[in-house]
């Protein structure tokens, strides 16, 4: 969820000129390709190395719940 978020919020950037029905559909696309690249990386921990899924996606909830904070508050954006 975060990882979607942090995605949408990033791609909403440049989509303030759009109209408002594009710019909600643009942004829930990229909230589904932000979490599904949070999902690939722990699809690839699970192949790669076999750890357990519910582990790595806690932990990667984690980082990323993290790194959004950072962002928000005072980060680049």
């Amino acid at each position: 969820m975060f990882a979607g978020a942090m995605a949408a919020y990033w791609v909403s950037f440049w989509i303030a000129p759009l109209p408002g029905w594009l710019a909600v559909c643009t942004l829930a696309l990229a909230g589904m390709a932000g979490g599904g690249v949070l999902g690939l990386l722990a699809g690839a921990l699970k192949t790669r190395f076999g750890t357990s899924e519910i582990i790595s996606t806690v932990m990667l909830n984690y980082v990323v719940m993290y790194l959004l904070a950072y962002l928000l508050d005072g980060g680049p954006w």
